[in-house]
């Protein structure tokens, strides 16, 4: 059997109309590498550094980055790495299965914020959908408390 493959990364591009490809790339690149100065994305992603600091400042105010505690003791400007905000995107996801259904909310770093379990006989729709209501009212009601 033929192993996956993981598709790799490309470079972004200058051109104007791009930009929302450029800020996944960038947004992709933080999710796997963790946080990175603006100097570092814009050389990996091939980007020119005004390009790559204008996406961040985007996205920082549309809350998706944060920045981290400025890299001291070099010469020169010191760098600021930039992070996924963990409150920037919260992803939710049902499994059904034959004896139980598992409700889970997870944050833009891929971090826990809730999981809940129900289990039963067989997954009748009018239970699995009311678990899903009742869970996501009580998630999210978790959520506005911290």
């Amino acid at each position: 059997m033929k192993e996956p493959t993981i598709r790799t990364l490309r470079n972004g591009a200058n051109q104007s109309g791009l930009r929302e490809y450029n800020e996944r790339l960038l947004l992709s690149m933080l999710q796997r590498n963790g946080a990175m100065a603006g100097s570092t994305l814009a050389k990996q992603a091939g980007l020119s550094a005004q390009t790559v600091s204008v996406i961040l400042r985007k996205l920082e105010n549309d809350g998706l980055l944060e920045r981290g505690k400025p890299n001291k003791g070099k010469v020169g400007k010191p760098s600021v790495p930039m992070r996924l905000s963990p409150d920037g995107v919260l992803s939710v996801g049902l499994k059904i299965g034959r004896r139980s259904a598992n409700l889970l909310v997870m944050d833009f770093q891929g971090g826990i914020r809730k999981q809940l379990r129900m289990t039963y006989s067989y997954p009748l729709p009018q239970d699995v959908f009311r678990f899903l209501k009742e869970g996501l009212a009580e998630a999210l009601a978790g959520l506005n408390q911290s």
